[in-house]
């Protein structure tokens, strides 16, 4: 399968959206890294299948360290991703706890073509402590949540 980059200007996004269910927030998003090499989103997806048996890769998009954005999840379904948050999109970046300028920079690309007004990170130990999400935020002028819940 190849990848797929993505470039959603925000209008054309918001049109699509205004067809699906009301139930998810499109505004806002909670950032994940994945503890793991820079796996393509299908070895998630197979991961999450497989062994943890849902019915899909629980993140809506993933990072990859060239900064190429691949969609995960369905944008219009609930992720898997966060328990409380699944309402919310689920952004991953690949890697432990540094990151490079690429992902950073599609991160924050991905923010504004999505709409996304606030983030937050999943817990204290993720997105990585090399991700600076409140700079981040500050950059895009979106706000910003902070660590867990």
């Amino acid at each position: 399968m190849t990848k797929q980059a993505l470039l959603i200007p925000s209008i054309i996004f918001l049109l699509c959206i205004a067809c699906h269910s009301a139930t998810r927030d499109y505004t806002h998003a909670i950032i994940h890294h994945t503890a793991s090499p820079d796996w393509p989103v299908e070895r998630l997806r197979k991961i999450h299948v497989e062994e943890r048996g849902w019915d899909d890769v629980g993140y809506h998009f993933c990072i990859r360290a060239d900064g190429t954005v691949e969609k995960g999840r369905d944008l219009h379904k609930q992720g898997a991703h966060a328990k409380g948050r699944n309402q919310f999109t689920g952004i991953v970046l690949t890697g432990y706890d540094t990151f490079t300028n690429q992902q950073i920079k599609a991160l924050k690309d991905l923010l504004r073509n999505l709409g996304v007004r606030s983030i937050e990170e999943h817990h204290e130990k993720c997105a990585g402590r090399g991700l600076n999400l409140k700079e981040i935020a500050n950059d895009v002028g979106i706000n910003y949540v902070g660590r867990g819940w």
